[in-house]
């Protein structure tokens, strides 16, 4: 998935010729082929593409390789989007986070949560038990009493592992921008009741353009990818970070109880179930009913991935992951066959940009 300026450049140091004997062989300005090189431009025409190969003896698969190239990298200029983030949705593994976060140390402890003896997160990784993890975080104030105010990141991510912890159901109304929230939820995500389903409502800074669209999909790519119901709804008005309807606040909420978090997670709130979560239930129902469907994953759509049809595939050799397209529909399947999950991509913008760089669709 190299872009046209890494597949130039690096065809020229494996056969061992010079940028200046590059230019003389293919009779352009050794100036203009160096900008070549390193990116600063690429051909305006396909054809010109085709008469570097030629200028520089290329055999035919290493032509096809530098056209696919070049026309992926005219994608990625056309829409405005780096090509690094594409190549990191397409080659990336996408697993799920393998240890709990790090958080700032309080207290002078490792720089896990819960090892200042604040933020109650590290039982969850020495326990390994919900029912420890649980008894632990009740020691804490907020906790006897049902509601109580978070004071740092090792509480915040405490609470939320507590909520999480064999939840029935999760809805989330905070951006994926937030690294140990997506690592945390990733972590305990396999401890959800069996038939857990997650929801998430999303906003998104400059969400015309596409790049942020393509960052936040790959940010959600693990959890789309797992076997539990996961579903995403976006709205296009709304920046990241600036709170939801204007309440500051981001939030997590299962039935054990609901989390409200600053952007950064350094402060939040945390209450047990009662009338603050139906209050917050039915505010994220009102946003939800004014977004659009941003992607839906898990096992139930792997299964439905099986039974359509597949016009355009493309498969990762070394992960596996492949990426399909039924013709006349609007969205792309992104399927982890190894463990029976898929993910469909359903957010327009997305789908053109992946449908234009993988197979050229137009």
């Amino acid at each position: 998935m190299k872009d046209f300026a890494g597949y130039l450049s690096r065809y020229l140091k494996q056969k061992g010729i010079s940028y200046s004997n590059a230019a003389k062989m293919c009779g352009i300005d050794r100036t203009l082929l160096s900008r070549y090189g390193n990116g600063g431009r690429i051909p305006k025409k396909a054809d010109a593409v085709k008469s570097l190969a030629k200028g520089l003896e290329m055999a035919e698969e290493e032509k096809r390789e530098l056209l696919e190239a070049y026309r992926r990298t005219k994608v990625c200029r056309e829409y405005h989007v780096g090509h690094s983030v594409m190549e990191r949705i397409l080659e990336g593994e996408h697993g799920l986070a393998s240890a709990l976060p790090p958080v700032p140390d309080a207290g002078g402890g490792s720089g896990r949560p819960g090892d200042d003896g604040v933020g109650r997160m590290g039982v969850l990784e020495e326990k390994g038990s919900v029912g420890g993890a649980k008894n632990l975080f009740l020691e804490g104030g907020a906790w006897a009493r049902g509601a109580g105010s978070l004071l740092s990141i090792g509480e915040v991510l405490g609470a939320i592992g507590y909520i999480l912890q064999g939840a029935a159901w999760v809805k989330l109304a905070a951006s994926p921008q937030y690294p140990q929230f997506r690592e945390t939820l990733q972590y305990l995500s396999p401890g959800l009741a069996e038939t857990c389903g997650i929801e998430q409502v999303i906003g998104q800074q400059e969400w015309q353009h596409r790049e942020g669209k393509l960052e936040s999909l790959e940010r959600l790519l693990p959890l789309l990818l797992q076997e539990k119901d996961y579903q995403v709804f976006h709205h296009p008005q709304w920046p990241a970070g600036a709170g939801w309807q204007g309440g500051k606040l981001d939030y997590a909420m299962t039935d054990k109880g609901i989390v409200l978090f600053a952007p950064g997670l350094e402060m939040g709130f945390f209450t047990s179930p009662g009338q603050p979560c139906t209050y917050y239930a039915r505010l994220y129902e009102g946003w939800k009913s004014m977004c659009r469907p941003f992607a839906r994953g898990g096992a139930g759509q792997y299964r439905q991935w099986e039974s359509r049809p597949r016009d355009f595939v493309w498969e990762n050799p070394k992960t596996g992951i492949c990426f399909t397209k039924t013709e006349g529909e609007n969205g792309i399947w992104i399927v982890r066959r190894s463990q029976g999950c898929a993910a469909c991509i359903q957010e327009i913008g997305i789908v053109q940009l992946l449908e234009g760089f993988i197979w050229g669709i137009l």
